[in-house]
C-alpha cells in the first residue's frame, strides 16, 4: 500500500487554533482541577492509561522534557 502524504495544516499558535475550531466548549474551559478528588481517583484507578500535565504558577511546565513516570 502507497504511503500518501496527509494535507493537514501545520497550527503554529493558540490564535490560529481557536480560528479553525472556534471558542471551546464550557465543559472543556473548566475541566482543570488542581486536586485529586474521590470521584477522580475512582476514574484514575479504572483506567489503563492516562496522561498528566502539571505546571508552576507562570503557567510553565515544571518539568523536564521528556521526563516520564510510571505509576506503581
Amino acid at each position: 500500500m502507497e504511503k500518501k502524504p496527509l494535507n493537514i495544516p501545520l497550527i503554529t499558535d493558540a490564535a490560529e487554533l481557536q480560528n479553525m475550531v472556534g471558542e471551546p466548549h464550557e465543559h472543556v474551559r473548566n475541566k482543570a482541577i488542581s486536586f485529586v478528588d474521590s470521584h477522580v481517583e475512582h476514574f484514575l484507578s479504572m483506567s489503563p492509561l492516562f496522561f498528566l500535565s502539571s505546571s508552576d504558577g507562570e503557567g510553565r511546565s515544571d518539568h523536564p522534557p521528556g521526563e516520564t513516570k510510571q505509576a506503581s
